[in-house]
């Protein structure tokens, strides 16, 4: 238990400014997607393969934002690298 606390004490605080100055996502941080169907090789369906939600679809080159973990596992198959996750956070929409 004393080394819980003594760890927590060294990280100290963990908290950004947001909303009132910018966030700050840390390295791995997998946000907004980045489709470029441009670079997505013809018949190539490793993508589609790789997500374990089917939340990537082709015809067009498109994500399921609803259905994606964001596990990345679509970009790390993705030969063309037509599928990048930014490390934007902001997917959500007024209207």
């Amino acid at each position: 238990m004393s080394s819980l606390i003594k760890t927590r004490l060294q990280q100290g605080h963990q908290t950004s400014q947001f909303p009132q100055g910018p966030a700050q996502p840390l390295e791995r941080f997998r946000g907004r997607p980045l489709v470029d169907s441009a670079k997505c090789r013809e018949s190539c369906i490793a993508c589609v393969d790789a997500c374990p939600t089917d939340a990537v679809l082709v015809q067009p080159l498109r994500i399921d934002l609803g259905a994606c973990l964001f596990c990345g596992l679509c970009q790390d198959t993705c030969p063309g690298g037509a599928l990048v996750f930014t490390s934007d956070h902001r997917l959500a929409v007024r209207t």
